[in-house]
Formats: structure tokens, sequence, C-alpha cells
């Protein structure tokens, strides 16, 4: 993976922001949206995504997806629905990281 954007580290380990991620399915361009991983110092990471939609922005886990056997694409990924508190603590994390990062006009 590509260095990111920008790196917050935290107490209990790092964010890292990637800005402008292209998602596609195949050639087709599914959305482009921020991606953020938070590594914890545990070794954990969770992996979302935050899309702006009409002006609100939208916070989706990043499910990933290994394909096994040969022949195949490699896998990929889908977005899942998360709880309110999840979304609000990936929002205000988003915030902290995000400050300084140039915005998509």
């Amino acid at each position: 993976m590509a260095e990111p954007d920008k790196k917050l580290t935290l107490s209990n380990g790092t964010v890292s922001l990637y800005k402008h991620v292209q998602f596609k399915d195949g050639e087709k361009l599914v959305c482009t949206a921020d991606r953020m991983v938070v590594e914890h110092l545990t070794g954990n990471e969770e992996h979302v995504v935050i899309l702006r939609e009409k002006g609100t922005l939208i916070v989706k886990r990043l499910v990933l997806q290994i394909e096994v056997g040969s022949g195949g694409r490699g896998g990929g990924a889908s977005f899942a629905d998360l709880g309110e508190e999840a979304v609000e603590r990936y929002l205000a994390l988003y915030a902290q990281v995000s400050k300084g990062v140039p915005q998509e006009k």
C-alpha cells in the first residue's frame, strides 16, 4: 500500500488516512472515497471508508475479501454498515487526522 496522505499517532495506536481512493469492480469505478486505517498497539486493524454524499459524510467498514484458488482476480472489497457509536468515533478520528490535508474540490 502507498504511503498515507496523513498519519496521526495516538496513545493506543496510529490512524492513517488515504485521500481520494478509487474503488473499482473490475474496470468499473464504484466510488471515490477516503480510506482510513486504524492500527491498534495490540496488532488489530480497522479499515473504513469515508464517502461524501450530498454534503454528508458517510462511514462504512471496508471488508477485504480474499479469493482462494488459482485463476481468480485475487479478491476485492465490499462496504458494511456500522453502528451509530462506531460512526461517531470514526468521524472524530477522521476530523483529527484530516487536519491539513487538501480537500477535493
